[in-house]
Formats: structure tokens, sequence, C-alpha cells
């Protein structure tokens, strides 16, 4: 599976497409599932680099949307051409 690291973030792609890299899990639509791990907060960048719907789901730390605070248990979904910027906070 694809991972890579941008500033203090850690991804990994476990299925579909997405930051121009495809991972090997087969799928039947377009879809993806990336796994986003931090120590220190970090600006997500979705827009330019998914596309279609997509929900983020807070297993740990809390993310800030649209000046919105979200923490762990809950799920945040949009269009990604609809999302604003997404704050990622660690634990």
């Amino acid at each position: 599976m694809p991972k890579w690291t941008e500033g203090s973030a850690h991804f990994k792609l476990i299925a579909g497409e997405g930051y121009g890299k495809t991972s090997p899990v087969p799928v039947k639509s377009e879809l993806f599932m990336i796994e986003v791990k931090t120590e220190d907060s970090f600006q997500l960048n979705t827009k330019e680099n998914l596309k279609g719907e997509i929900g983020i789901c807070i297993v740990e730390g809390g993310i800030e949307a649209c000046g919105e605070p979200i923490e762990k248990g809950n799920m945040l979904v949009s269009k990604v051409e609809d999302v604003c910027n997404v704050l990622v906070k660690p634990q």
C-alpha cells in the first residue's frame, strides 16, 4: 500500500486513488480510503488531491472544519468541491 509523509502527517492509501497514488486493493467503483496520522496539527488539503464525496471518520484527536471543532467518535461528510479547510489535530 502506498505510504508517504507530508509535513508531520503520515498517510497510507488503503484503497482506491488519491494524492496521485493508487492502492493495489481492487475496488468496484471510484472510491478512496486513506489513513492519516499526525503528532502535530496539520492542514489537510483534500480539494486538490481527492475527487467525489469524502467522509472523515475521527478515531483519535479531532479536526476543525470551517471553524467548527469535531471530536473523535464523529464523522464529517462532504463533497470534495464543497469541503472547507480541514485542520487535523492530534490527541
